[in-house]
């Protein structure tokens, strides 16, 4: 990564593997994989602060643009997944107001779309966790008997991928978030839990030195 973002920053990761940003040249929202975002940074950010009684929960810019982002309400899904219904009753976003957040399979946002499918669903992520899938994350994963496995790579379905196993993001947001927490030249051990096709097994997970 360029730059490096704030610790308690929470990235929004939807169904297809990628993350809501912001794409500062046009200024609108759009979702990308973490291999295709500028800087290796989403341009949006989640934020939550319980001081705002009025407006817990808001969706900022990396990037200040003047196009203002929609007032949201966080829904709670099945699982991990929030939906994200939009509360705005002037501006720009009038029109969707009680409509929700959704992305498309070509990385396009919709704003006010109906309460269903999995285009709406997104996966509150924080930094430490979702910085273990992206290519400069530095994160070395080898077996049981020393070969170098697969890097955590994002899936499709709120799941992600880890030493080659697919895991929903309740098990593997686990295991992402203790490679996240590696300094440089650190080493852990993981346990994968078995899966429907492989049995439980332990991995090395190495963060390499700068």
């Amino acid at each position: 990564m360029a730059e490096t973002p704030r610790a308690d920053e929470i990235w929004l990761y939807d169904s297809y593997g990628r993350f809501l940003h912001n794409d500062a040249l046009d200024d609108r929202m759009v979702a990308r994989a973490p291999a295709d975002l500028p800087n290796g940074l989403p341009g949006l950010i989640f934020g939550i602060d319980p001081a705002r009684s009025d407006d817990p929960f808001v969706l900022l810019k990396r990037e200040t643009r003047p196009m203002p982002l929609p007032r949201i309400e966080p829904v709670m899904e099945q699982g991990a997944a929030l939906a994200f219904r939009i509360l705005d009753s002037e501006g720009p976003y009038a029109d969707a107001r009680g409509g929700f957040i959704a992305t498309r399979q070509d990385g396009s946002v919709v704003l006010g779309a109906p309460g269903r499918g999995e285009g709406i669903l997104f996966s509150p992520m924080p930094f430490y966790t979702a910085r273990s899938l992206f290519p400069a994350s530095g994160i070395e994963l080898t077996d049981h008997h020393g070969l170098v496995a697969p890097a955590p790579q994002p899936l499709t379905g709120l799941r992600v991928q880890i030493a080659g196993r697919p895991y929903s993001l309740e098990v593997g947001g686990d295991l992402l978030a203790r490679m996240g927490e590696l300094s440089p030249g650190e080493t852990a051990s993981l346990v994968l839990p078995a899966t429907a096709t492989e049995p439980e097994t332990t991995i090395t997970a190495t963060r390499k030195a700068q």
